[in-house]
């Protein structure tokens, strides 16, 4: 079965199988935990859906949304994306869960990620962060738009976000807000090294240090839990 045609029956599953909970949707600056978050909230609807993980119950519950105004979101399913949050309503229904972390980080593991996976995999990131430039001026410029994430994010009233710091996800409390927060819950796996973290980037390095120092500085000065009004009342209901 190609993958077109998978998708296609994915998302008609999708459309014909009933849930009453509600779409999730995994925002992310990029390189900042999203990938565990949204694997953890994957295993977590799978087992609140159908009261067990399979592969074939987690292909159901997972999906993707690099174009949020071209979305169609589904009960039940948690979505991924780095796109800014322009068209999402409050008609949508949606919980937002924003992760980040420290900027210099993200962007060093961006610089292993091309050597990990090639150039293609950079290209593909670039275009779902709306990049402003191109792979080789990360350590001259805020290229994949830390800040402009960071900004629009965490500004966003309409819906519920709730934002978590990667750097503090296994000592802020951070799992049984989440579980809260989206009506189930959610294991976080244990918590792994960065391979990007002993790279020896050279005076590379201590450029891009420089680069994002006043980034960082403001991500490290936020709090490990982000929650607006409507993300608070859901996670503080009864």
């Amino acid at each position: 079965m190609n993958t077109r045609l998978k998708t296609f029956v994915k998302r008609r599953m999708q459309s014909i199988t009933a849930s009453d909970l509600n779409p999730v949707i995994v925002a992310s600056m990029g390189r900042a935990g999203s990938t565990l978050i949204y694997d953890a909230l994957n295993k977590g609807m799978g087992m609140a859906r159908f009261g067990e993980e399979t592969y074939r119950n987690g292909r159901f519950v997972r999906d993707v949304a690099w174009t949020l105004s071209k979305a169609r979101f589904r009960n039940g399913v948690v979505y991924k994306t780095h796109d800014f949050p322009h068209d999402l309503t409050a008609a949508q229904n949606v919980r937002v869960v924003f992760t980040f972390g420290i900027p210099s980080d993200a962007a060093r593991s961006v610089l292993g990620c091309n050597t990990k996976y090639g150039r293609a995999w950079i290209e593909e990131h670039f275009e779902h962060l709306r990049a402003n430039g191109t792979f080789d001026q990360i350590c001259d410029r805020d290229v994949l738009r830390f800040g402009d994430q960071l900004d629009s994010w965490t500004a966003l009233k309409s819906i519920p976000v709730l934002g978590l710091k990667y750097e503090s996800l296994w000592q802020s409390g951070a799992q049984q807000a989440l579980s809260r927060f989206v009506g189930f819950p959610v294991t976080l796996p244990e918590r792994k090294n960065r391979e990007s973290a002993a790279m020896d980037l050279g005076e590379a390095g201590e450029k891009l240090m420089k680069t994002y120092a006043n980034l960082d500085a403001r991500v490290a000065a936020m709090p490990d839990i982000i929650a607006n009004d409507k993300a608070r009342a859901l996670i503080d209901a009864d």
